[in-house]
């Protein structure tokens, strides 16, 4: 399974899932995370960043030439499947293999 997100650093779900403490140390959280999540992360946003497409997602949709094809902006599902989009765009146009070397592990993990 892939989790394709945009600024998910707080969605994923661990301290209900655990019913424990988040932990305080980022190699124990990432642990933690991959084990309930899987490797395959990716945090659109944090890695648009590289190509310089900065700010929201109407921001990166509109500057990737990828239109919203339901709903309105701030809905969960129209933002889903507009960030699918924006993901795949991207991924088609092979930019990501072109810069995977300057891609950290949590943005890219093993989707390419």
């Amino acid at each position: 399974m892939t989790w394709i997100t945009f600024l998910s650093a707080y969605d994923f779900g661990l301290k209900i899932l655990t019913q424990h403490p988040l932990l305080s140390n980022l190699k124990s959280f990432m642990r933690h995370l991959t084990y309930y999540f899987g490797c395959k992360i990716f945090d659109i946003k944090y890695s648009f960043k590289i190509f310089n497409l900065h700010n929201g997602l109407e921001k990166v949709a509109k500057t990737s030439n990828v239109t919203r094809v339901a709903g309105l902006s701030h809905q969960a599902g129209s933002n889903s499947l507009l960030i699918l989009r924006c993901f795949m765009h991207i991924k088609n146009m092979k930019a990501f293999q072109q810069c995977n070397h300057k891609l950290p592990t949590f943005a890219l993990s093993v989707l390419v």
